[in-house]
């Protein structure tokens, strides 16, 4: 099988030859609770650059001695360019959130032994997902694999900006040290409203995360993305031979299903969700009640659903004297 791995260039100085860590923190588990990969073996240390060239994703040794082929590469643009020039015969292609290699449906008509398209990190907008059904290739993500990083990437974003910390520096790789010009849109997060438009895997880690500890509020204005899901599903068809003549059999199904979903946004201002109501209408002096004073920028409302699913038929056919009969018995619950 051959794999063909894209991923961005070496350092402009070369492979670092000693790192800031001798290692990394042992972690067991994504944000959600997901168990992390726990290979049996490795062959590089924790830590090491493996996502450019010269470290490929750390896969080579592993790959060879398994019998398959890995190239990696980092020329994936324009025409004629060597990730085109392999796809061709390949079975795999690995590529980056953040250094794309662009699979089109062109791309997959030319590589008739594609199977599976990964993305080392999060997301696949890099892929045509209809050219890549209609051409039987899988496409998969790491998930939850760079979610942190964005996540804590986010509040790098919210604290330099808040703090105005990119105009602060250029005064002072500038040459200047004027404090009144570097502070006068500097602020604290202490105390502020912050929200998200958008709160998937990586906008729910950045709030969760907050690392100042005590903002007034750290509020979703509305979530996009997957609604959180989980559940076990299995199905059954089966028979028994009687005799000659007659047959038994059953069919069906069960499922036990969690899910978590979200409604629209309730904002501050265009819904009567967060109308103030009276905690007691006959009493008015006990005062009012308003989500809108615990959700000031509005809110998501959310569903939780736990559901039981089986349904099964069970019946018996056969044939006699030139009768054909079929009797069934059919079950449904759901709960």
């Amino acid at each position: 099988m051959k794999i063909l791995c894209v991923l961005y260039d070496d350092p402009k100085t070369g492979m670092p030859e000693r790192y800031a860590r001798d290692d990394l923190p042992k972690l067991d588990k994504y944000p959600d609770g997901m168990s992390l990969p726990s290979p049996k073996d490795i062959d590089f240390t924790p830590g090491e650059l493996l996502g450019c060239v010269s470290g490929e994703l750390g896969l080579r040794k592993f790959l060879e001695d398994a019998g398959h082929t890995l190239v990696v590469t980092s020329d994936k643009d324009g025409e004629g360019c060597e990730a085109d020039r392999e796809l061709v015969d390949a079975d795999i292609v690995i590529s980056q959130p953040f250094f794309p290699y662009y699979l089109t449906r062109k791309a997959m008509e030319s590589a008739p032994n594609l199977k599976m398209a990964i993305t080392a990190g999060i997301g696949s907008d890099h892929v045509d997902l209809q050219a890549a059904m209609d051409n039987n290739v899988d496409v998969v993500e790491v998930t939850y694999c760079n979610s942190r990083s964005v996540a804590e990437h986010i509040v790098m974003m919210i604290l330099s900006m808040v703090r105005d910390y990119h105009n602060q520096h250029k005064i002072v790789k500038d040459g200047g040290w004027n404090i009144a010009d570097a502070v006068q849109r500097s602020y604290d997060v202490e105390g502020m409203h912050v929200g998200t438009v958008a709160a998937g895997r990586i906008g729910i880690d950045m709030l969760r995360n907050n690392p100042t500890g005590d903002t007034d509020e750290w509020q979703t204005a509305m979530n996009w993305g997957r609604p959180i899901s989980s559940g076990f599903r299995s199905v059954w068809n089966a028979g028994l031979k009687i005799n000659d003549n007659v047959d038994a059999y059953t069919f069906g199904n069960f499922a036990d299903t969690f899910g978590e979903y979200s409604f629209f946004l309730r904002a501050p201002g265009k819904s009567g969700a967060l109308t103030a109501v009276p905690l007691d209408p006959a009493d008015p002096s006990k005062g009012n009640f308003s989500w809108g004073d615990t959700y000031p920028l509005g809110f998501t409302p959310r569903l939780e659903g736990h559901g039981d699913d089986i349904s099964s038929v069970i019946g018996i056919r056969g044939n006699s004297d030139m009768i054909i009969y079929d009797f069934y018995m059919i079950l449904y619950d759901f709960t």
